[in-house]
């Protein structure tokens, strides 16, 4: 079953970053405890990148209401935990899902779950709740602080929330250990439940992107799209784009926050490049710089050899993908489920459409023929999505270049921004 969901999802993005995972990957017991991005898209993205601790992830109880997402959901290891939001009385079954985590600790095995308690689409780390360090103390305490427990700060960041073929990163930070709480939760258990929070909280942010200065959020996400470029240049920390970014927007929250004369300034500059931008029809989600002619030719002519692909695919996938976006995506309006949908549903709808197909295929001509053809279709899909990845790139590349006005003011913002880095 997890091979299946791990096929599935290496074709919902186009790169799966993971790092600092070989440095905890001998770690157990375990707890991961990483931020909330997404819904049950950021539980099934730890359990497939860390299959070796092949953890049991605690999520949300509401997605555990039909019948048919909790067998599929049992069947991945993840747990439902409760909130005070699903009623008193289920709040209570928590002591049995804890007592699962005790014996998974006990077994040498893994847990993850998600402190902040819910989840949101913003690059922002929230106020975490106790659950992670009550957990984790109390696995100890059963043990007399033998159990040697790893507590693993992961960091989770999409690229975009909603979409397919986008890159989407898992960052497995520096493990450490319960032990340094054991003599404060003696003399004050909530006191040991707090600082432990709080070490959670520092070990997290160290993995993530993380905007601290929350009324200039939008702000901070399109300077984020502008410094993308140039980011792993401008920053001394090299474990990733997002680290590298959210060094960088860092030192830019530093230098503005106290100067609000020149945060206004920038402010007016960066709107109203982003203004003209969307009126020339560039999408955001791609880099805004100057094209090169090469890669764009390139680029170019892995249009023109896979279109071909494109077009089997879109023709042959057309049923699936009527039932994911306009019987289930089109009525959801909370975008951080659309992945997760998009990626789940098409697990199971997938497997069954293209049996049907090779059934069919297989009595028109034969089962080899079919069983060939049905095959193929998984690497035509790819194509059909790089594809569609490269038709986006190629037309913000050509409205660039009727646009010149708009490369100079990006240039000009930027250099800027480097200057306040710096």
């Amino acid at each position: 079953m997890r091979r299946l969901v791990s096929a599935a999802y290496a074709f919902g993005f186009r790169h799966i970053i993971i790092t600092g995972y070989p440095k905890v990957k001998n770690a157990k017991p375990a707890l991961f405890v990483a931020n909330h991005q997404s819904t049950f898209m950021d539980g099934i993205l730890m359990g497939i990148t860390a299959y070796k601790a092949n953890p049991y992830i605690l999520v949300r109880a509401d997605i555990f209401k039909s019948k048919f997402a909790k067998i599929a959901l049992d069947l991945i290891r993840l747990l439902p935990i409760y909130r005070k939001r699903d009623g008193l009385s289920n709040v209570s079954q928590n002591d049995t899902v804890f007592e699962k985590c005790f014996q998974v600790f006990d077994q040498k095995g893994v847990v993850a779950l998600f402190p902040e308690g819910n989840h949101a689409i913003e690059r922002s780390l929230r106020p975490l709740q106790k659950g992670a360090a009550r957990i984790a103390i109390m696995a100890e305490e059963r043990n007399d602080f033998q159990l040697d427990l790893s507590i693993i700060p992961v960091g989770l960041h999409y690229e975009n929330h909603a979409e397919r073929w986008h890159d989407v990163y898992i960052h497995y930070g520096e493990p450490f250990s319960v032990l340094p709480y054991k003599e404060m939760y003696k003399e004050n258990p909530q006191k040991a439940f707090k600082e432990l929070t709080d070490q959670i909280r520092e070990g997290i942010e160290k993995e993530i992107l993380d905007i601290k200065w929350k009324e200039e959020y939008p702000l901070f996400e399109q300077l984020r799209q502008l410094l993308k470029p140039y980011a792993h240049d401008l920053s001394s920390n090299v474990k990733s784009l997002v680290h590298a970014e959210n060094d960088c927007l860092e030192k830019i929250r530093l230098q503005l926050v106290d100067n609000e004369t020149k945060l206004i300034s920038l402010k007016k500059k960066v709107i109203d490049f982003f203004q003209q931008a969307r009126s020339v029809g560039l999408t955001e989600d791609f880099q805004i710089v100057k094209p090169n002619i090469l890669i764009l030719i390139i680029q170019l002519v892995g249009l023109i050899l896979g279109f071909p692909f494109w077009l089997i695919a879109k023709t042959i996938n057309a049923i699936p993908e009527y039932i994911i976006e306009n019987k289930i995506i089109k009525g959801v309006k909370d975008p951080t489920w659309h992945i997760s949908l998009r990626v789940g549903v098409s697990t199971f709808l997938y497997p069954i459409y293209y049996g049907l197909l090779w059934i069919i295929l297989s009595l028109i001509f034969d089962w080899i023929i079919g069983g060939l053809v049905v095959f193929s279709l998984p690497l035509f899909s790819v194509i059909y999505y790089e594809v569609e990845y490269l038709r986006k790139k190629i037309k913000n590349h050509y409205l660039l270049f009727r646009n010149k006005q708009l490369l100079k003011q990006e240039k000009e913002i930027v250099d800027e921004l480097k200057s306040l880095i710096r």
